[in-house]
């Protein structure tokens, strides 16, 4: 697999520092499971944050911190955000663990809901009380989403085919980040169907023609 797209740095840093939005972090944590140097770039951002923790100065602990701590050990929240989780099983090499933690099925087993001509779209949950959206995204070869654009982040990962738009060629294990002044129209380039995660901070905002007409559900 030849990786070319990579999240913003910042990005990876949010990550391990564990400050980015959930929807978000999945897909960052799928892209890593794949990619040797995002996931080294993850690892040395969590060593030097646990050096400056180690070397900083000694606070005092908040009242109610290790009650709360305690709790959290007797009674673990989900987390499918790590980038390395090797006890989990899986059997399907077009879904990185992480993901598949999240799906719970084969890709091929993905109970799919059709937007449009050649369109799918599938949404994941996330926590209680996350923002954002997590979905997974297929078209078939030669079709494309509509123009659009984004309120807040957005970034996909392929999981298998490829598309292209103005930023470039994303094929299979490669992830585009995208912020609020990016509008674009992706196309599947591929003569086999792609399929995406994607996780977003906000709603998609259509544009061009298909903002004046009903929007497609879902998006």
């Amino acid at each position: 697999m030849s990786i070319v797209h990579h999240p913003h740095e910042a990005t990876l840093l949010a990550y391990a520092a564990g400050s980015l939005e959930e929807a978000l972090a999945v897909v960052v944590a799928t892209h890593a499971a794949w990619c040797t140097r995002c996931r080294d770039r993850i690892a040395q951002a969590e060593r030097i944050g646990g050096a400056l923790l180690e070397a900083g100065p000694d606070r005092e602990l908040s009242p109610g911190l290790l009650a709360r701590v305690m709790d959290a050990i007797d009674d673990p929240a989900p987390r499918p955000l790590v980038a390395s989780d090797s006890g989990v099983p899986v059997d399907d090499p077009d879904l990185p663990r992480p993901l598949a933690r999240v799906i719970g099925c084969r890709l091929d087993e993905v109970p799919w809901t059709r937007l449009g001509k050649g369109m799918w779209l599938h949404e994941l949950r996330l926590s209680p009380g996350a923002r954002g959206k997590l979905r997974l995204v297929r078209l078939l070869p030669g079709h494309a989403l509509p123009d659009h654009g984004h309120r807040g982040d957005e970034i996909s990962q392929v999981l298998r085919g490829s598309y292209s738009d103005h930023l470039g060629r994303f094929t299979r294990g490669d992830a585009a980040e995208v912020g609020e002044d990016v509008e674009h129209r992706p196309v599947v380039d591929s003569d086999e169907e792609c399929i995406c995660v994607v996780g977003n901070e906000g709603d998609v905002r259509l544009t061009g023609i298909v903002s004046t007409v009903k929007p497609l559900a879902g998006l």
